[in-house]
């Protein structure tokens, strides 16, 4: 299994992350896409998912440069 690191899945695998609800949704999927992901690192996909206010920071410490807009856009750092 793949250590989880948001920064190098695809913008669609994204997407399926940050529209779950649970942290054993987040999970499961991260497990089903063979990557191993953390309590924390799942407990964070869902608080960007609950509150699209976070900041710019808070977003890059939690993605590593991606984030999401409110229309389901993702966004990389150039």
């Amino acid at each position: 299994m793949e250590k989880f690191k948001l920064k190098d899945l695809s913008p669609e695998l994204i997407k399926s992350f940050i529209v779950l609800k649970t942290k054993d949704e987040v999970i499961a999927l991260a497990h089903k896409n063979n990557l191993d992901i953390s309590d924390r690192q799942a407990e964070r996909i869902l608080q960007v998912s609950e509150n699209n206010h976070l900041s710019l920071e808070e977003l890059d410490k939690v993605v590593g440069g991606i984030w999401v807009d409110s229309w389901g856009n993702v966004h990389t750092e150039s």
